[in-house]
C-alpha cells in the first residue's frame, strides 16, 4: 500500500524503510529443564498420586490412577522428542530389529529417526507387552499431559514445568554421561 502511496506522489517516501528501521531481536528461549532425579518424581507422582483422601459425605475423594499420562510424559523425558511427534508414533514405526524409532515431525512432514536409548527400551518393552503380540494404531492414548503434570509438579512443590522441558531431561543427562566417557 505504501509503495503506491509513493508511486503515485501521495508522499514522499516509504515510512517502514528497511535501512532505517532495525530487525528486531529475537529473545532467547529458557526453558526449566527438572533433574533426571526431579524428573522420575514427577512421573511417579503422575502414574500415583499422593494426595490425601479425605472421608466426605459421599464417601471422599476416589484415588486415580493415571498410568497413560505418565507413559507418555516418561516417554517425553526419556526419548528427548517433542509432543507432536510423539502423539503420531504409532507401532509399525517402533523397529526393534534395528533398534530406531522412525518418526515424522507435525510441522514440516519430513522424517527422521531416533535410537532406542537403553533408558527408554524398559518403557518400550513394558508398552509392547500391555499392546498385545501384534499391536497396531497409535502407541499413546493421551495427547496431552499438561494437567497431569501441573498438578504433580504442585503436589511435589517443584517449579511449574511444561511437556517441552521434559524433552530435555535426558538430552542433558545423554551429554553429562558422554563427558565422563
Amino acid at each position: 500500500l505504501f509503495d503506491f502511496a509513493v508511486s503515485d506522489p501521495v508522499i514522499a517516501k516509504h515510512p517502514f524503510d528497511p535501512k532505517i528501521i532495525r530487525k528486531a531481536k529475537k529473545e532467547p528461549i529458557i526453558r526449566l529443564i527438572p533433574s533426571p532425579q526431579e524428573f522420575e518424581q514427577i512421573v511417579a507422582e503422575i502414574r500415583q498420586p499422593s494426595w490425601k483422601i479425605e472421608e466426605g459425605k459421599r464417601g471422599g475423594q476416589r484415588p486415580m490412577y493415571q498410568h497413560d499420562s505418565a507413559d507418555f510424559a516418561e516417554f517425553l523425558g526419556r526419548a528427548g522428542i517433542g509432543q507432536a511427534e510423539a502423539v503420531g508414533l504409532n507401532w509399525p514405526d517402533i523397529d526393534t530389529e534395528r533398534q530406531v524409532i522412525h518418526y515424522r515431525r507435525k510441522k514440516t512432514k519430513r522424517a527422521f529417526s531416533t535410537p532406542i536409548f537403553p533408558w527408554l527400551k524398559p518403557l518400550l518393552e513394558r508398552l509392547r507387552a500391555a499392546a498385545g503380540p501384534n499391536p497396531r494404531g497409535p502407541v499413546f492414548k493421551v495427547k496431552n499431559v499438561k494437567n497431569a503434570l501441573r498438578g504433580a509438579t504442585q503436589r511435589l512443590g517443584l517449579p511449574h514445568w511444561v511437556h517441552t522441558g521434559l524433552s530435555g531431561t535426558w538430552e542433558e543427562a545423554l551429554a553429562e554421561i558422554q563427558a565422563t566417557l
